[in-house]
């Protein structure tokens, strides 16, 4: 899984068939589908990253910009 800026918002790749506005209910429901094993502990992994995500930028070297694209594209998808 990975940050995708696509056309009008859009994932470059879908969640069962969502691009804009994935959920984590979609994200539960496509590790079912695929039989990911414990899937709530990626999901709860990735989630803790994400609150993280000012300091990982920083230490990337990733623009102010940058970070705030992205917090702006994820904020409304928790």
């Amino acid at each position: 899984m990975t940050f995708s800026f696509g056309p009008g918002g859009e994932h470059s790749t879908t969640y069962l068939g969502v691009g804009k506005t994935p959920t984590i209910e979609h994200l539960k429901q496509l590790a079912i589908k695929h039989d990911i094993k414990d899937y709530d502990k990626i999901i709860a992994h990735n989630i803790e990253i994400l609150a993280n995500l000012h300091y990982y930028f920083k230490i990337s070297n990733v623009s102010n910009n940058v970070y705030k694209l992205v917090l702006d594209t994820l904020r409304f998808k928790k």
